[in-house]
């Protein structure tokens, strides 16, 4: 049966340690992460090799739909499938859905396997996953065993609660199996909870009624299939919002999301200490610092057992989408070269400037600065430290754009190219004017890449005998990074070729160092590092002879090799 208003969605982002060490906030990629679809509550196996989380609104869900002991989805065509679907969507939430499939109670449970530093996704079968909503919230012990939002019935249907299922090897499930919470019933539909790896308390998220937001609760075991009634925590809940929390594995801190006073503007990740052994007191709760709570929505944090990383939920990129982000930092091996270009919005042109640069947490900001006449400028970056950069110019200002060393040494990044607008308001917004660069590159190479053609990429230019390259090859490599962009399944190879002069190794290696200059280019314009990869040729492979000026000019190129589609 289905019984109204019983959905317990992992708060899907409508509500949706200060860790000063906490760096490189990377989004997963493809095909954990997608555009089109939500991909929320990260949540780790007990060994921490596999990553589950929920897709919400996908095609590709599981379309078991069981009814009165039998499977809809054989016997019903796909119109009347859907109306079906959407008719049990309106039990459970109270309202039509139009189109059941897009809407957000369609929620399947997917798991990520990384291998080669690629992830490689899987999508279990019935009846970890049906056409209801499901959702894993936590850990169930130490057996592959793991805490379900609502409970089920094998004929059919859904209600209030959580339920257990145990996976074998296969990742195959047993049928969900209930446990209950004393006074459950006094309880709101939003709710999320996390269990301790002995099972004996659970901290849980959720409205009672005689509070207007979501506080934070725990409930003590009773036994194998029975806990306590709620109680509130005390330290950590405000008039606000407190909710998806997660418990660490030597039950000692707590994660969660508040949009409390005091924060970014959305729900933001806080943590805090246990200072008893009731699980009830709690120590007042801390921030994560900026790299990673932003002015969108933060939840869903799941922090690992050495506590070096961070998995979490978060809607800044306009989807929501599951990142991490490291929480130490390792020395930084070489100096960083950070290259600042400086745009005035009117025009789209480079534009006098004065450059400030300074340590992120640094008190009395602004220490560094540099007069430019051309908007352009290089910083030298020897320590690992967040740094701080932003220009100004006669009533100007850009935004202040934050570059995380440790991130950029994790890509193997040597150069980093960073553009400032500078706008009246100092808030970022898009420069309208095409460059003849650009119009010049941009017809053309969506086209052919889509038809895996090879490309030799016009206007890029480097400094003579160095792997540099120069500001007016900006245009051109933005056209190249915003179509790889849209296209998170293409796989790009950098090809670096010269002319013959010089010793030949030295061109084998020049060539291979400016195809990682585009590289490092691509990726600070956000093309994923698993999209670009590099090869020099040196003057192995001329177009011409090399008789000439003119001649060793075509020679002296870059050129894209589409690898994957």
């Amino acid at each position: 049966m289905f019984r109204k208003k019983v959905v317990f969605l992992q708060v899907l982002l409508m509500v949706s340690m200060t860790v000063l060490c906490q760096h490189t906030v990377t989004r997963l990629p493809y095909p954990v992460n997608t555009r089109d679809y939500d991909e929320i509550c990260p949540l780790f196996d007990v060994e921490e090799t596999k990553i589950f989380y929920t897709k919400v609104g996908s095609q590709n869900y599981n379309k078991t739909l069981i009814f009165n002991g039998e499977d809809l989805s054989e016997q019903l065509n796909g119109e009347e499938y859907e109306e079906k679907l959407a008719d049990i969507y309106k039990i459970i939430s109270g309202k039509y859905h139009d189109s059941p499939v897009t809407s957000s109670f369609n929620q399947d449970i997917w798991y990520t396997i990384k291998e080669d530093d690629k992830y490689k996704v899987y999508h279990p079968g019935y009846p970890l996953n049906d056409a209801l909503p499901n959702s894993i919230c936590s850990i169930f012990g130490e057996d592959d065993s793991y805490v379900l939002i609502n409970q089920f019935f094998e004929k059919g249907g859904m209600k209030e609660g959580f339920s257990t299922v145990k996976l074998d090897e296969n990742y195959s499930s047993s049928f969900p199996q209930p446990f209950t919470i004393r006074d459950f019933d006094r309880i709101s539909s939003e709710i999320n909870l996390t269990m301790s790896i002995d099972k004996q308390v659970i901290i849980m998220a959720m409205k009672h009624e005689y509070r207007q937001d979501k506080d934070l609760y725990m409930c003590l075991r009773i036994n194998d299939t029975l806990y306590s009634s709620p109680i509130l925590l005390e330290g950590v809940n405000t008039p606000q919002d407190e909710t998806t929390p997660f418990i660490s594995k030597d039950k000692t801190k707590l994660y969660f999301a508040s949009d409390r006073d005091g924060g970014k503007g959305g729900l933001d990740l806080y943590y805090s200490d246990r200072l008893d052994y009731s699980y009830k007191l709690w120590s007042e709760p801390k921030t994560f610092n900026a790299f990673l709570n932003t002015p969108a929505n933060q939840s869903h944090p799941f922090v690992t057992l050495g506590e070096d990383e961070i998995y979490y939920t978060s809607d800044q990129e306009g989807s929501s989408d599951i990142f991490k982000a490291n929480l130490k930092r390792d020395t930084l091996y070489q100096p960083i070269t950070i290259k600042v270009n400086v745009i005035k919005e009117e025009t789209g042109e480079n534009f006098p400037a004065e450059i400030y640069w300074d340590d992120t947490f640094e008190d009395n900001k602004w220490a560094n600065y540099r007069r430019t006449t051309n908007g352009y400028h290089e910083i030298t970056l020897d320590k690992n430290e967040p740094l701080d950069v932003k220009a100004e110019s006669r009533g100007l200002k850009s935004q202040i754009v934050t570059i995380d060393p440790q991130e950029l040494q994790d890509k193997g990044i040597k150069e980093y190219f960073v553009e400032l607008v500078l706008t009246k308001d100092g808030k970022l917004k898009k420069v309208e004017k095409v460059t003849e660069e650009e119009k010049e590159v941009s017809p053309e190479l969506d086209l052919e890449l889509i038809e895996g053609k090879q490309v030799v990429l016009k206007n890029i230019y480097f400094k003579r005998a160095k792997p540099d390259v120069v500001p007016e090859s900006f245009a051109a490599l933005k056209v190249l990074a915003n179509v790889i962009k849209t296209r998170p399944t293409l796989v790009i190879r950098v090809e670096g070729h010269t002319d013959n002069i010089g010793d030949n190794q030295a061109l084998m290696d020049l060539s291979l160092s400016r195809a990682s200059a585009i590289k490092s280019f691509l990726i600070s314009q956000g093309v994923a590092e698993y999209q670009v990869e590099v090869m020099g040729f040196g003057g192995t492979m001329p177009l011409t002879d090399n008789s000439t000026e003119a001649h060793r000019r075509k020679n002296r190129r870059v050129e894209i090799r589409v690898i994957k589609q």
